[in-house]
Parts: C-alpha cells; structure tokens; sequence
C-alpha cells in the first residue's frame, strides 16, 4: 500500500507537469493556476472600443485615492506608507513602496489619481509593438498645496490589464511615456493567463501595454501555438518514468503476496491434515 500510494502521487505530479507543458506551449490561457478557476479574466474595458466589442464594452473606471496623516499612510517627515491602490475594474493596480514619494513642504497628504485614456492617433512607439488597450494616466500631486509630483523616490510596481489585439503567437511589454507621445519600453513581465503586465516604474506619467504588432483584427484569445521540438522527448520520458513506477509498485505487490520463509526448528509438516 505504501509503494501504491508513493507511486501514485509521483504518477499524478508527473501527469500534470506533462498537461501543464502541453496547455501552456499549445494555448496559455489553458495553464492557468488551480486558484485562478476555470473562468477566463473578465473582458477588457475600453474607453473606445474597436466595432467588434463596442456593443458590450463597458466604461473602464478611474482613481482616486487620497493618503493623509490622518489614514495613517502619509508621514510629513518621511512621506508616503506602502500601498495598493487598484481601480475598481482591477484593470489598473499601483503597488507603492514605502517613502515612494518624498514629503512636500507645507502638504498633509498626497493625492494618486489612474485615468484611462485613449491612446492618440500618430504616437510613436518601438518597432514591432502596438499599444493594446487604454493608455493609463497615473499622477500624484500634494493635498493642501497642489504640487505634482513626477518621479518616485522608490520603485514601485504596476501591474496593467490588456486585451489580446493580435492573432496567433503574441508578447506585452509595459510602455513609458511622460507626455503620451512618445514612448519607450520597460522591462516588464507578462502574464498571459491573467492577461496582465508587470513592470517596475521610477515616475509618475503615462503606461501603457505595448503587444507585438502583426495582422489580423482584435480577437478575444489567441490561436493555438506550435509545440516546440523539445517538448515531445521530455513528454516521452516523463511517460517511461511513469512505466517504470508502474512496474516497481506490481513487483512490490508480489513480493509482499509471498509467504514467509520457515523459520529454523519449524516442521513444516506439523499443521498438515493427517
């Protein structure tokens, strides 16, 4: 029973490492992780929608969120408390660091504030990439003197939702932009399940997501990707490890079915029937 039941859980393990590899290299929104459900992430909220989605979109939200000495997150000698401060769509989620942004002279607070934006027609952005989605606007200023505030005295992280605007095979990137114009790309990590990105920013101003350009019209979800070439030999060997367990666990069971040996002094024609 103890070999059965070793065998067993290493069997299962091996088998969803092989459906993970296959779902996440043939479709990503099929490696999701066990917590997340089996729901696909809400649809994106657009400010102007393309035709194909205008008629269920929905008005993405903004907002607005105030740290003072009173909510106990804004020290006038040291600045702004850690934090996350999300919109109520969970398109848009700013996680700050501590000290993140210095105190003002004169202000007992700061004010953050994430407006989704259109982008505008004309923008430049890196070779290759697209703007997917809303531009985000994200700008602090001090409450009691209306200072802005443009760089951060700590790096913080945001995370952007993002639609999938591009057929087939796609990456997302986080994009800068201080005026929304121009724009440069950050080192970001995607996560396609969630449909998000995660970038570490040093300032204040405009974010977008940046998608690999290509043809094809806005499309709820991807196609189905080749898998690699590596990928069929590790699925081979992951089924020949589970063969051989196979085999242990059968040996094992015969072995246990055998009687024990005599034990020395015993007749072993003492219980038989005369």
């Amino acid at each position: 029973m103890r070999r059965a039941a070793i065998a067993g859980g290493v069997a299962l393990a091996v088998a969803y490492v092989a459906m993970v590899l296959v779902a996440s290299r043939s479709d990503p929104f099929l490696a999701r992780p066990i917590l997340d459900g089996l729901a696909p992430p809400p649809l994106y909220r657009w400010v102007e929608p393309p035709p194909a989605f205008a008629s269920t979109n929905q008005a993405p939200s903004s907002g607005r969120f105030v740290l003072s000495a009173a909510q106990g997150n804004y020290d006038p000698t040291r600045g702004t408390g850690a934090g996350v401060f999300s919109t109520d769509d969970f398109q848009v989620s700013l996680a700050l660091a501590a000290k993140a942004v210095a105190p003002g002279p004169g202000a007992d607070g700061v004010v953050l504030r994430i407006t989704p934006l259109a982008p505008d027609a004309g923008v430049t952005v890196p070779d290759g990439l697209t703007i997917a989605g809303n531009v985000i606007r994200v700008e602090a200023t001090y409450r009691g003197t209306g200072g802005s505030v443009s760089a951060l005295d700590r790096p913080s992280l945001l995370t952007l939702a993002y639609p999938i605007v591009v057929q087939g095979g796609f990456a997302d990137s986080t994009l800068f932009s201080e005026d929304g114009r121009r724009w440069t790309e950050l080192d970001s990590t995607d996560h396609p399940a969630q449909q998000s990105v995660l970038a570490t920013i040093h300032s204040f101003g405009y974010y977008a997501v940046g998608q690999t350009a290509g043809g094809g019209s806005p499309a709820s979800g991807s196609g189905p990707r080749n898998v690699p070439g590596w990928l069929i030999p590790l699925l081979i060997a992951l089924a020949a490890v589970t063969v051989v367990l196979a085999v242990w666990v059968r040996r094992g069971d015969r072995s246990d079915r055998r009687p024990p040996p005599p034990r020395e002094g015993d007749d072993p024609s003492s219980d038989r029937e005369v």
